[in-house]
């Protein structure tokens, strides 16, 4: 297939993204990336619930003009890298990002890989995209942006004896997003901003 050809058929074929996508989308290639993710030292105090936006793991800090490295091969998979996102929402193993916020403001609890993967995928949702919810795109806080469907907070998980467990709300937000794929509702994008292109 021509150079043309193909460009075509990504423009058309939504539901056939590993023709569109780079070398390194393979299940395996995204399952390695999140062992990454979770490996990364040093996150600290990502999430916040104050007046301010509520924080990303995805762009580099101090000044979130460009994708974190680690991030970088899920962000360029797309698709192919949202449905593994997707499966792993109530991932409970543990980052180095931390949460300071409800209960939890005194004493920052550790955020699972679970939540981490929300945010990619909402990072990696356009806005436009069914997921968003435009009314509320210019505020900042917790799930601002986002409808309330696809959204669960860091603190979304029972502690107990230090072993983290989802509560129902991980898995109806699961359940929404499994739908949007399957009805190929849901939208990715890597997108300029990720790159660090203004």
């Amino acid at each position: 297939m021509s150079i043309r050809g193909l460009l075509v058929v990504c423009a058309l074929v939504f539901a056939a993204p590993s023709l569109c996508q780079p070398a390194g989308c393979e299940r395996a290639d995204l399952e390695s990336a999140l062992d990454r993710v979770l490996r990364l030292k040093n996150l600290g105090n990502t999430y916040t619930e104050d007046a301010a936006a509520d924080g990303s793991v995805v762009m580099v800090p101090p000044t979130y003009r460009v994708a974190r490295p680690e991030i970088i091969p899920l962000l360029a998979c797309e698709a192919r890298a949202a449905t593994v996102l997707v499966e792993h929402l109530d991932d409970i193993r543990l980052t180095s990002a931390t949460f300071k916020g409800g209960t939890q403001w005194s004493h920052p609890t550790r955020v699972p890989l679970g939540f981490l993967c929300l945010d990619i995928l909402i990072s990696l949702s356009p806005f436009g995209s069914p997921v968003r919810d435009s009314e509320t795109e210019d505020n900042d806080g917790l799930g601002a942006g986002v409808r309330a469907e696809y959204y669960f907070r860091p603190d979304d998980f029972v502690i107990k004896a230090g072993r983290y467990a989802p509560k129902p709300q991980v898995f109806a937000v699961k359940k929404a997003w499994q739908k949007a794929l399957r009805d190929g509702l849901a939208r990715f994008e890597y997108s300029d901003w990720h790159k660090g292109i203004r």
